[in-house]
């Protein structure tokens, strides 16, 4: 579920970064003091965040341990919350996550790549259809794009598939054609 939830903000537009158990928490409930290590801090619009993914079941059972945490992270100035998976595994956006994942390794021309988000960029957005008969840009090649934060589309509101409208997204942060060493 952690790895799912890790793949769902990957290619969430509003996540800007975000760090798997990054810290230790001390905080007190029931008059003790206890220790947590929250599964992800992720900055989003500024602000950072705690986040707890947990099974549904887990989460219902530890309710009271998840307001002491979240209290403590408050008068850190940090946010809390506890995502499970309704949150991760909805559809139609953890299909879309997985197809894009599943066909993250079909790497376009760089030149098509950067004719076509030129084109995407001036225009607002343009379909993965437009993609392909403009640039030659294939479906597989758009989750590329996709994956590596070189272009964004809504994944929640539909599956993926050719009318699928694309924009244009800052969030790259590697060069995908950059050869790996």
């Amino acid at each position: 579920l952690e790895f799912d939830a890790l793949r769902v903000l990957e290619l969430d537009g509003s996540v800007d970064d975000y760090i798997e158990q990054p810290l230790l928490l001390r905080y007190e409930m029931d008059g003790k003091l206890r220790f947590a290590k929250p599964d992800i801090l992720l900055l989003r619009g500024g602000k950072l965040f705690c986040c707890e993914v947990k099974f549904e079941d887990d989460a219902r059972q530890a309710e009271s341990k998840w307001l002491a945490i979240g209290r403590a992270l408050s008068s850190l100035g940090l946010g809390y919350s506890v995502l499970t998976e309704r949150h991760i595994r909805r559809g139609p956006l953890f299909q879309n996550v997985k197809t894009v994942f599943a066909r993250r390794h079909c790497r376009p021309s760089r030149t098509a790549a950067l004719n076509a988000l030129t084109a995407v960029r001036a225009a607002g957005a343009l379909t993965i259809t437009d993609l392909g008969s403009r640039f030659g840009i294939t479906f597989d090649e758009a989750c590329f794009l996709l994956r590596y934060g070189l272009l964004s589309a809504d994944l929640v509101a539909a599956r993926l598939g050719p009318n699928t409208e694309v924009r244009w997204s800052r969030r790259c942060r590697v060069d995908p054609w950059q050869a790996r060493k």
